[in-house]
């Protein structure tokens, strides 16, 4: 990540964070295997790497004013998903449907990717490095 970052505009960093995103729900959503699963888990954490933490950074600089309570609304809404998709796809979990949980984290996950790298994009990457 530290070549990337001097490298990538901020939206650059989500745009590849929200690839790895998408890419990390869609390959065990095909094939649950352990190498699929291995493969998804490499993804996600990249993706966690470069989007949410470009999110997260982008989220202090919107409201400089309202700093504290920004970060404190982005942290909740990131447990309050969290947690609702946890407690909507338990009982397919419990099944051992995987695959279509899988799928369904796909099928929330593109949409919110792509409005993340649109929004960053719209915002502007400026230079205000701290963004990246």
């Amino acid at each position: 990540m530290r070549v990337l970052v001097g490298r990538l505009s901020a939206t650059g960093l989500a745009t590849v964070g929200a690839v790895m995103l998408a890419a990390g729900w869609a390959l065990p959503s095909v094939t649950v295997s352990i190498a699929t699963v291995t493969a998804a888990g490499v993804l996600l954490g990249g993706s966690w790497a470069f989007l949410h933490t470009t999110l997260q950074s982008w989220s202090t600089e919107v409201v400089p004013g309202e700093r504290a309570t920004m970060v404190a609304l982005f942290a909740a809404l990131l447990f309050l998903g969290a947690a609702i998709g946890s407690a909507v796809l338990a009982p397919l979990a419990d099944a051992g449907a995987f695959d279509v949980v899988f799928r369904v984290a796909l099928v929330a996950a593109v949409p919110l990717a792509v409005a993340a790298v649109l929004a960053r994009r719209r915002y502007g990457d400026g230079a205000d490095s701290s963004a990246r």
